[in-house]
């Protein structure tokens, strides 16, 4: 009791000792509290700029681009690849052939490969299961092409594989195509498009089907928005949410689940292209080494 008494004197005794003592406090805790808030503030705002680029997501991205040569055609395949190539981009996938009689009214959808070879499905476990690779995800990109319109008159000397010009007017036939991406919904860190690049509605659900995510820049040109419909392929799709493009990333018009667009584009069982990524950024030469080799 004494010492609290004799504080308290002192106090009022020195008043403006303890005066400038207090504000010394105060401004010096006013002063940790300020810079811990701008540290915070610019943490969350350096966050918020570098989303962007949480897009590109992978280390690796594994693909089989198509080269031609105008004399001998495709470069660099197999018997089994130059006839997957044929199945892919031969003249059954577009045509006109067999859509009616001239005159009649015709509406059709066609998947077409968007320049790079599909193979089996399979090799994106045997990547993951390679030395140096953390984890791996396949997608499959195509273009979706709708054609409708009148079958127009065919001169004669079109055989079969042979796309014939319409003899009609240009617009008697009316072709529209989109980009669309098929994604292994279950490992979405991996996926062409992310749960961070979602900026309306949500992402792909694996327990629905028939469910889109649409690219921001195609939503607004089409004045779409989460809740509306779609077709593709003669189905309908949710659009579910609106995605923007990943910094330094390809985006395509409509992202939906990879066995879907495998079933919708008569695909099954193939994708384009391996997402990897590595344990290490030490590792990714010699995981991007290891993948060459085992496509050769």
């Amino acid at each position: 009791m004494f010492f609290a008494t004799y504080m308290l004197v002192e106090l009022r005794r020195r008043l403006g000792r303890t005066v400038l003592t207090a504000l010394g406090l105060a401004v010096g805790v006013g002063l940790v509290v300020t810079v811990s808030a701008l540290s915070k503030g610019l943490d969350e705002a350096q966050a918020k700029v570098l989303d962007p680029l949480t897009g590109v997501g992978t280390d690796l991205s594994v693909t089989r681009p198509i080269r031609f040569d105008p004399q001998t055609g495709p470069q660099g395949l197999s018997d089994a690849d130059r006839k997957a190539l044929r199945e892919e981009m031969g003249g059954a996938r577009i045509g006109l052939r067999g859509l009616g009689k001239p005159g009649e009214k015709f509406s059709r959808d066609d998947f077409v490969p968007n320049g790079q070879l599909s193979f089996p499905a399979g090799r994106v476990a045997k990547v993951r299961n390679q030395d140096g690779v953390k984890d791996a995800a396949g997608s499959l990109t195509l273009s979706a092409v709708h054609i409708e319109g009148t079958v127009p008159e065919q001169p004669a000397g079109g055989g079969r594989g042979t796309f014939v010009q319409p003899a009609g007017p240009p617009e008697s036939i009316d072709a529209t195509s989109r980009s669309v991406t098929g994604i292994d919904v279950s490992r979405p860190a991996l996926a062409p498009v992310t749960p961070g690049q979602i900026i309306s509605g949500r992402y792909l659900s694996s327990k629905k089907s028939r469910e889109t995510v649409l690219n921001v820049a195609y939503a607004r040109q089409h004045d779409l928005a989460a809740g509306d419909k779609v077709k593709l392929g003669g189905r309908t799709f949710t659009v579910v949410g609106l995605a923007r493009t990943p910094v330094g990333g390809q985006a395509s018009d409509l992202y939906v689940e990879l066995g879907e667009l495998q079933a919708l584009s008569g695909r099954k069982g193939r994708v384009n292209a391996i997402n990897v990524r590595a344990e290490s950024s030490n590792d990714v030469a010699a995981v991007a080494a290891s993948i060459r080799q085992s496509f050769t």
